[in-house]
C-alpha cells in the first residue's frame, strides 16, 4: 500500500490509517496518523497542507482520492493527525445558483448541478422525469432530492459516490466483495466476528391515504398482512397521494455489526452476501471502517435488512 500527498510518496512517514463512509455522511472519510514536518532529523519531512489531494493506492488501485480537510498537531508528538475527504465534501458544502428545475430527468439535474460546481460527473443514473425547487439547499440536497421523488415512483434507491475521480449516482445495494463467513484462512472477507440485532420497532405494516384537495377523500393505501397477522397492526396516515406509499412499509429488521479481514469493495451504499452462525443472506452496508495497522487491513460492517434512502419515503 502506498500513500501519496502533495505528489510525494509519504508512506514511509505513515503511522495508522482509516477510511470510513456511512448513510449518515456524504463524503468518505480518511483519517491518518503521519509524522509532523521536522520531527524527525533521519525520516523525511513533508508539510502537508489544507487543500492537498491525498491519494491512498493499493492492490495496484486508488482506493482513496481526497482532500485534506483539518490537520492537528502537537508540539510535544512527534505524530499529526490528517483528516481528509473525497471530492463529494464540495457537494455537501456547496449551493448552486440555479436550483430550480422544472420536468427534468434526475441525470440532468444532477449534471447541471455538479457542472456549475466544476465537479467531474461520472455515471448518473436517469432516474424519473421531476420538478424540483432547492432554493437554499445544498447541491447534494438538490441532485438527491430529484433522486429521492424518482424513487417514489419507481421504487429504485440511489447512492452517491465517487470512483475513478468523478461523481457518480448509482443504484443503491449491489452486492460487492467476497462471501463474508469464517475461513481458516485470513482472506478478504474472512470473519472475525459477528453480532447481531432483531426489531419491529419502525415497523409500519399498512398505510392509508387521505387526498385533502378532495375534501379528505379517503384512498387505499399499501399494506403487509402477513406482517399485521404476526406482529399486529401499525398503521400511517399519508396526506398526499398513493405514490406517496412507496418506501414507507417497513417490517421486522435486522442489524449486524460484523469485523472481518478487507476487501475494498467493501463501502456504503452496496451490499454483502453474509454466511455466519445466526446471520446468513444479503445485507445492506450502512457504516464501513477500513483500518490498515502493521500492513494488516481489516473492515468493520454496519449492516441492516434495509435498503433505503433519505427522502424516499416522503420525508424530505
Amino acid at each position: 500500500m502506498k500513500v501519496i500527498a502533495m505528489g510525494k510518496d509519504i508512506t514511509e512517514i505513515c503511522g495508522n490509517l482509516s477510511i470510513r463512509g456511512s448513510t449518515s455522511q456524504v463524503a468518505r472519510t480518511l483519517e491518518l496518523n503521519v509524522i509532523r514536518p521536522k520531527a524527525d532529523y533521519y525520516l523525511p519531512s513533508v508539510d502537508i497542507k489544507l487543500g492537498s489531494t491525498i491519494l491512498v493506492i493499493d492492490k495496484g488501485a486508488t482506493q482513496f482520492s481526497g482532500i485534506v480537510w483539518f490537520r492537528d498537531m502537537d508540539d510535544n508528538k512527534a505524530e499529526q493527525r490528517i483528516t481528509a475527504y473525497d471530492m463529494s465534501i464540495y457537494v455537501a458544502k456547496s449551493e448552486p445558483e440555479k436550483a430550480v428545475f422544472e420536468n427534468q430527468s434526475c441525470s440532468d439535474i444532477a449534471s447541471s448541478v455538479l457542472g456549475e460546481l466544476g465537479l467531474p460527473v461520472g455515471r448518473l443514473e436517469p432516474g424519473e422525469v421531476v420538478t424540483i425547487n432547492g432554493r437554499n439547499q445544498t447541491a447534494y440536497d438538490i441532485i438527491m432530492g430529484a433522486y429521492a421523488k424518482a424513487s417514489r415512483k419507481n421504487k429504485k434507491v440511489y447512492h452517491m459516490v465517487v470512483e475513478n475521480g468523478a461523481i457518480h449516482v448509482v443504484e443503491k445495494g449491489q452486492t460487492v466483495g467476497a462471501l463474508l463467513e469464517y475461513r481458516v484462512q485470513d482472506l478478504p472477507g474472512t470473519l472475525v466476528g459477528l453480532s447481531f440485532e432483531e426489531s419491529i420497532d419502525n415497523m409500519i405494516n399498512k398505510t392509508k391515504v387521505i387526498r385533502d384537495k378532495e375534501n379528505d377523500e379517503k384512498k387505499e393505501g399499501n399494506e403487509n398482512s402477513g406482517d399485521q397477522e404476526a406482529f399486529g397492526l401499525v398503521q400511517k396516515i399519508i396526506r398526499g397521494e398513493v405514490e406517496d406509499t412507496q418506501g414507507i412499509l417497513k417490517g421486522a429488521r435486522t442489524d449486524i455489526n460484523v469485523e472481518c479481514f478487507g476487501d475494498w469493495a467493501y463501502k456504503t451504499g452496496y451490499s454483502v452476501n453474509v454466511k455466519g452462525v445466526n446471520a446468513k443472506g444479503k445485507y445492506y452496508i450502512a457504516e464501513d471502517v477500513h483500518s490498515v495497522k502493521d500492513n494488516i487491513h481489516t473492515v468493520k460492517l454496519q449492516l441492516t435488512t434495509e435498503n433505503t434512502m433519505k427522502g424516499a419515503d416522503g420525508n424530505d
